[in-house]
């Protein structure tokens, strides 16, 4: 007969410890590495300890095993992640805005959250999202920072530091994104966009950005001997890269000291310019949000603690500029088919980059690689230094043959609709234009999404609903013809 009180086998110690009369309870996990691997759980009665092992031990039933010693802080945690797991998982384009996030908007707010699911729970999840919206972040910022602290945290489930994944699913959501309404130029204005581009230098790059529907990189990353142009009646281009700008890295030794003139501090207490009364009106920076607003509405950050940022302005700088990479999506890579007129603007701009380099002579630099990789025979891009091969193959580059920066060709566009006398709208409000008079016209879906490089057919589809009514009405007077014929 078993004695009263007599632990079971595989239950564990049970003592008061001398030190401070804390209960302790203890349970045995068997071998690990060489070692027992023991656990042990404290209360100020038996039964808390108890408790506590006994929820541990529930856990671990179902696939779940606290890792042993101090848990990481979820800002430790997530500083791992973004240096150590994900760094090398996205493209160099990418990777400024997870750093930017993730350093600014997660890594200080949970910085003394232990990562265990009874410290980072749903709640402290959507005190979060209101903190950033406190701080002056759209909605769409914030259901990206949402979503970069749920890869994290399914990380650490993945490799059983945590339970679950509270960001996932349940009641805490990633909030909407802040969504306009997409309104495309019109017909007629549409017409007074071409018209001015006869006239202009960048005509030619207007006009094949609407006829094919490229975006603004894909656009500026357009090489010539991926255009074919010989038969206009027969005339195709073929979007196999973009232009992009990676940012630069620090090339000193010591990237806070070197960026010293440039950092963002808060305003001292009280600040000097909060009272004065002339000149532009002064938003204080406080370290508490992060974030500033001038008079005119625009975001000024605080540089954390330790900045390393400010690298454009290292004289060693380095890895970054203008170059070109491949599109992120398979479907992104497509050959478009041109008119006959789009084509011959497309010949114009052949014929008068030969005239541009040929006026400028030893002053015509051209825009090529410059590492020691040797081109393979069909080679167009290097694929170490990321540019063309010869120095004449962009399509759309400066008089002096570099590519044309991003930043100059919005720039470019806004003096375009300014001469038309034309509301404001986006460079990608022509890739709209696009596909919505394709699926205006009667273009199967499926056909709209190749040209413009979209996903899948349901991405196309979803992105144009307001188009279906129209699409609607279309097909409800194709049945009534053939129904009623004239009458």
């Amino acid at each position: 007969m078993a004695k009263a009180n007599r632990r079971q086998k595989g239950e564990g110690s049970l003592y008061s410890r001398a030190s401070d009369d804390r209960w302790v309870a203890v349970t045995d996990l068997g071998w690990k590495a060489g070692q027992r691997d023991r656990r042990s759980f404290y209360g100020d009665t038996p039964d808390e300890a108890r408790a506590a092992r006994e929820d541990f031990l529930d856990k671990r039933r179902d696939g779940f095993t606290l890792p042993k010693g101090r848990p990481p802080t979820l800002g430790e945690w997530a500083a791992y992640w973004l240096h150590k797991i994900i760094r090398d998982k996205v493209q160099d384009t990418t990777w400024p805005t997870y750093r930017s996030k993730v350093e600014l908007h997660i890594v200080p707010y949970f910085a003394r959250t232990p990562l265990t699911n009874d410290d980072v729970t749903e709640d402290l999840i959507e005190e979060w999202h209101a903190h950033l919206r406190q701080a002056g972040l759209s909605e769409t910022t914030i259901q990206h920072c949402h979503r970069l602290l749920s890869q994290m945290l399914r990380v650490a489930v993945r490799r059983r530091r945590l339970a679950y994944n509270p960001a996932a699913g349940g009641d805490v959501h990633a909030p909407a994104r802040d969504t306009a309404e997409m309104m495309p130029p019109d017909e007629d204005e549409i017409h007074a966009i071409l018209t001015e581009c006869e006239d202009r230098r960048s005509g030619p790059r207007w006009v094949t950005g609407l006829a094919t529907g490229a975006r603004q990189g894909e656009a500026l990353g357009l090489l010539w001997p991926l255009i074919d142009i010989d038969d206009l009646d027969d005339a195709a281009v073929s979007i196999e890269w973009e232009l992009v700008r990676l940012p630069w890295s620090h090339g000193c030794e010591d990237p806070h000291a070197c960026g010293e003139d440039r950092h963002r501090y808060p305003c001292s207490r009280p600040c000097p310019k909060a009272v004065r009364t002339s000149g532009r009106k002064h938003t204080c920076a406080t370290a508490a949000t992060g974030r500033a607003r001038d008079s005119h509405g625009n975001a000024g950050r605080v540089c954390p603690p330790g900045c390393t940022g400010h690298a454009a302005s290292c004289p060693q700088r380095a890895g970054g500029g203008l170059i070109l990479k491949r599109p992120k999506s398979a479907k992104s890579i497509r050959t478009v088919p041109v008119d006959r007129t789009s084509a011959a603007f497309l010949k114009h701009q052949r014929q008068l980059q030969l005239e541009e380099r040929l006026a400028l002579g030893p002053d015509w630099t051209g825009w090529a690689h410059h590492c020691d990789r040797k081109p393979r025979r069909r080679d167009v891009v290097c694929p170490d230094c990321r540019m063309p091969y010869r120095p004449d193959t962009l399509v759309f580059t400066q008089p002096g043959g570099r590519p044309v920066d991003p930043r100059a060709d919005y720039g470019d566009w806004l003096d375009l609709l300014a001469a038309c006398g034309l509301d404001h709208y986006r460079v990608h409000d022509g890739r709209h234009y696009g596909a919505t008079s394709l699926l205006e016209g009667g273009t199967d879906i499926r056909v709209v999404q190749e040209i413009m490089g979209h996903s899948t057919p349901d991405f196309t589809r979803r992105a144009y609903q307001h188009v279906r009514p129209k699409l609607k009405r279309n097909a409800a007077d194709v049945l009534g013809r053939r129904m009623w014929g004239d009458r």
